[in-house]
């Protein structure tokens, strides 16, 4: 695992279902978790991490909407 400074997010590479590249989730104490799914090619990672990335900077972690919804907009 490692920390994103300028995500301020915590980022692990791990095993996830095949259909899920990746995920991120906020814990009850605030902390933003990347998950990675590990099956990933390296380019595929950085393809994943670049798509959760967009959903911090978005402030999509707070939003109202469902995760349909936000994933249909990308």
């Amino acid at each position: 695992m490692q920390y994103d400074v300028t995500l301020d997010c915590w980022i692990a590479v791990c095993d996830l279902p095949i259909h899920v590249d990746a995920l991120v989730r906020e814990t009850p104490d605030g902390t933003i978790m990347m998950l990675i799914n590990n099956a990933l090619s390296a380019s595929g990672k950085r393809k994943a991490y670049r798509h959760e990335r967009k959903h911090i900077l978005r402030g999509d972690l707070h939003s109202e909407r469902s995760a349909t919804e936000i994933e249909n907009e990308n």
